[in-house]
């Protein structure tokens, strides 16, 4: 079911826009879950047994660009309208929210991630649904988190300053909207804390709705970012990597991302999929995401709309995977041992 909703989203997308006729949508599904259930059969199911979510997405990914061709869908350009309008809409309100503090603005980064706004920017979408969208981005400003190590990451940052030694934080972000509130906070820390250095590694890849390096210009250029665009080279660097998935895997990173990852303090990532897939034993990291979904919940040990901000020392893990569901160590459990 999963894998056919997939699917169904992008060819329905496709059809929204005209590109191909709305009774064709049925057809393209099918031929895509055969074409899909064969690769899965081969060699009795060997690639579905050690198959991840994130290589399932870009297995889906590569049979639609296929099946429509590269011109009319491109596995590395997905999304480009949606994720340039959610990108505007963003970044003509968050002026908004620039007096807020640091540890605030993580919050709404939080709840933007569950704000749905490409789903609101379809002007089919009801007013209420989209004022929804500013509700969701609040719902967890006043909340307590289960898991909640802001401060300890803000704490970190503070006491190397004031100690005048330099601190480096390696960044990655998720989807293009709640990114513009994570570089938010980012450019309040940084303005704060003159020995702290920041580096975004950043995908060249549109992949999903998720942020990737060619918006970086028009966040430099907005006048909410001034700051932040002024400490380019200085204490805000930009690392653009290739990654054809939805998000990156550890194993799978090149080799300058993990070289600038050696020369950080710390990591700082962003999103569901990363927590999932981008576990780092070598440094010390802060995972940030809300809790969407069974594999979510199995991994977490939370349920659906928890938010988390967890943090996982060096040589350690946030979660440990097993094919047999019962015998998978969650966050909630790891976090019981790590501190």
């Amino acid at each position: 079911m999963y894998i056919t909703n997939a699917f169904f989203r992008i060819f329905s997308s496709i059809a929204d826009r005209g590109i191909v006729p709305r009774e064709s949508v049925n057809r393209l599904i099918d031929e895509a879950c055969r074409i899909i259930s064969h690769i899965y059969r081969i060699q009795d199911g060997f690639i579905l047994q050690h198959i991840n979510n994130n290589i399932n997405m870009y297995v889906i990914s590569k049979i639609s660009e296929l099946i429509l061709t590269r011109k009319i869908y491109d596995s590395l350009n997905q999304e480009s309208g949606l994720v340039n309008k959610a990108l505007d809409s963003t970044l003509d309100n968050i002026h908004m929210y620039e007096y807020f503090s640091v540890i605030d603005l993580m919050s709404f980064s939080l709840g933007r991630g569950i704000a749905f706004l490409e789903n609101a920017i379809n002007s089919r979408v009801s007013t209420e649904e989209k004022r929804s969208v500013d509700e969701r981005t609040n719902a967890f400003s006043e909340n307590e988190f289960p898991i909640d190590y802001r401060q300890h990451l803000i704490d970190r940052i503070e006491k190397s300053d004031a100690e005048g030694k330099s601190i480096c934080m390696c960044t990655i972000l998720d989807d293009t909207s709640e990114s513009v509130f994570d570089l938010l906070w980012i450019q309040k820390i940084i303005r704060e804390n003159r020995f702290l250095k920041v580096i975004l590694l950043v995908n060249t890849a549109q992949i999903s709705i998720n942020f990737t390096s060619s918006m970086l210009e028009k966040i430099f250029l907005h006048r909410s970012f001034n700051y932040l665009a002024s400490k380019l080279g200085d204490q805000f660097f930009v690392c653009k990597t290739f990654c054809p998935l939805i998000s990156f895997q550890a194993n799978l990173l090149q080799e300058e991302a993990l070289q600038l990852i050696d020369q950080s303090d710390f990591l700082y990532v962003k999103g569901l999929n990363f927590f999932e897939t981008c576990q780092v034993k070598k440094k010390d990291a802060y995972y940030a995401y809300v809790v969407y979904g069974p594999i979510a919940r199995l991994y977490s040990g939370l349920s659906d709309y928890s938010p988390i901000f967890a943090y996982v020392p060096r040589d350690r893990e946030g979660y440990v995977h097993n094919k047999d569901k019962q015998k998978i160590i969650s966050l909630i459990d790891c976090i019981g041992t790590l501190h």
